[in-house]
């Protein structure tokens, strides 16, 4: 079934929930959970770990935050450290939070400032990967197999990409901006795309 939990000053321990509505407000505390079908989930001063779920939608300030593996993930994240194990989606926006992560197998869509994004692996055959970010430095490991069509752009950092493995169609440097656009990999029919924008930090994918 459903459930809806709230705990102040105290802890929460779950094995699964398998309902497809669940809710958990955690202020002042810890929560773990094994497994998570679907569930909101507010964390404030607190710690959260989750080892797998399927739908998340987090809200979290001034938290901990561990989470296995999860199917898709719906963040809105502040002064927070955050670590992902995997993730086929992930949406969301970040401020004043770090954010590690060890897999993205699909999508990811984030907007962040004045937090590191570090993603250790891009599975092959992801669709898009779409992260803006100002005064944080952004960290991308997209595997040699992948291909893909690559747009990245900073003021006052450095964009540093595969270019052995790359077709530059625009390269544009002025003053304190950079612009790359090229098409990354031997598989010209690939439809992933990676688009990255940065301020005052840079860009590396490896």
């Amino acid at each position: 079934g459903n459930t809806d939990f709230t705990i102040a000053y105290g802890n929460l321990d779950l094995d699964e929930l398998n309902g497809k509505n669940n809710i958990i407000r955690l202020k002042f505390g810890d929560a773990e959970a094994s497994f998570l079908k679907a569930a909101d989930v507010n964390v404030e001063y607190g710690n959260l770990e989750v080892r797998k779920a399927g739908y998340i939608n987090l809200y979290s300030r001034f938290s901990g935050l561990e989470v296995g593996e999860v199917s898709e993930l719906v963040i809105d994240s502040q002064y927070d450290g955050f670590e992902l194990t995997s993730v086929d989606k992930i949406d969301g926006k970040a401020a004043f939070t770090g954010i590690e992560i060890g897999e993205v197998s699909d999508k990811m869509v984030l907007v962040s400032s004045y937090g590191e994004i570090e993603v250790d692996r891009v599975a092959g055959g992801f669709s898009l990967i779409d992260i803006s970010t100002e005064f944080g430095g952004l960290e991308l490991g997209i595997g040699s197999s992948a291909s893909y069509k690559l747009s990245a752009s900073t003021s006052f950092g450095e964009i540093n990409f595969p270019e052995k493995n790359a077709d530059i169609t625009k390269q544009v440097e002025k003053s304190f901006e950079k612009e790359i656009e090229a098409f990354v990999g031997a598989d010209k029919s690939s439809a992933s795309v990676v688009r990255l924008k940065a301020k005052n930090c840079d860009i590396d994918i490896d």
